[in-house]
């Protein structure tokens, strides 16, 4: 059964992609009526697509590409369903505020979900490599920060997963009214899907020493990763295998261990560092990290949880600084000497 489509608030603009027989279309609905845009024929095949044809992977990232045009035009929210015949990519619906337009709350339609699980597939989904297109690092990392080096705060619990005030860091990308393009972009580089991830302990869970719970994670049963993540423990534990493609990896050999496993799984896709303050810490030691991205927040937590303790050099240099009143977005990548 076909997913319904929302229907049109004064004020905001629909977006829908899916299949119609063999070919990926946009659909567009609003206050004037429906319009379509084809993006090409479906190729389910082997091998290149022949001129025309499309991949479910490239009709998605035309479809990325729409919503991010239509996010810098002060689009707030997006929604995403995905029905259930396979031959259909997605539906998708991207709200966009009209200028004039008065603002207002929209709820979410069931079966929808919220712009950042749709930014993930897309970019999931889209091709790896693109012609003109710079080579994605092999090892990233990407943290939010306070302006006195703390990327966690202090107290962190079962209730309190990021620390007292931990949750200040990450405003830029939780809903905050005062976030503009340039959170909307580092988001983007945050959701990017990797091949592979590395995470601590203490950020897959709480719970400490022996695993005597059946923990699965924060994240409910569809993390955001949709690869193998590698987590460092000292008390081994059999894989659990998540929705979507997740599964958690127990490694108790220590970082070196785990980012040489992350490796090889990964492929050409490339290794995250995804935290928390420990790992990332070993990661910059280790000197495995080829781009390390760093949203500061203008935040002073006074304690917590530090990533640069310990690290006796810095070998990278920044190429792109975004910023908006919640945060300074820098990317470093590693220096060529």
């Amino acid at each position: 059964m076909q997913a319904p489509v929302p229907q049109p608030v004064s004020g905001h603009v629909y977006l829908q992609t899916r299949t119609s027989g063999d070919r990926w279309y946009v659909r567009c609905r609003d206050a004037n009526g429906e319009h379509r845009k084809l993006l090409g024929r479906a190729w389910e095949g082997r091998g290149v697509p022949p001129p025309g044809y499309l991949r479910r992977r490239e009709a998605t990232a035309r479809l990325q590409e729409i919503l991010v045009a239509a996010r810098a035009g002060r689009a707030s929210q997006a929604r995403v369903a995905v029905p259930p015949p396979i031959g259909i990519l997605a539906a998708a619906a991207a709200e966009a505020e009209i200028p004039g337009a008065p603002r207002r709350a929209v709820s979410v339609p069931d079966g929808f979900i919220m712009w950042r699980r749709l930014q993930a597939c897309c970019w999931r989904l889209q091709i790896a490599e693109r012609r003109g297109r710079t080579p994605m690092p092999q090892t990233t990392c990407h943290m939010s920060i306070s302006l006195d080096g703390f990327v966690a705060g202090p107290e962190q619990s079962r209730e309190d997963p990021l620390g007292r005030r931990g949750r200040e860091l990450h405003r830029w990308h939780l809903g905050d009214e005062r976030a503009n393009d340039a959170d909307a972009t580092a988001t983007g580089w945050l959701m990017r899907p990797r091949g592979a991830y590395v995470m601590g302990r203490n950020m897959f869970g709480p719970v400490r020493g022996e695993w005597d719970e059946d923990w699965r994670g924060w994240w409910g049963p569809e993390p955001p990763y949709h690869a193998p993540v590698f987590v460092l423990t000292h008390y081994a534990h059999e894989p659990i295998e998540m929705e979507g493609g997740t599964t958690f990896h127990f490694v108790t050999g220590g970082f070196d261990a785990a980012y040489a496993r992350a490796r090889q799984m990964a492929g050409e896709g490339g290794v995250d560092v995804a935290g928390g303050a420990s790992t990332v810490r070993q990661a910059l030691i280790a000197g495995v990290l080829d781009e390390l991205t760093l949203d500061i927040a203008p935040v002073l937590l006074g304690a917590g949880e530090r990533i640069f303790d310990g690290v006796e050099s810095f070998g990278f240099e920044p190429v792109e600084v975004l910023h908006s009143p919640l945060a300074t977005h820098i990317r470093y990548r590693r220096c060529v000497r």
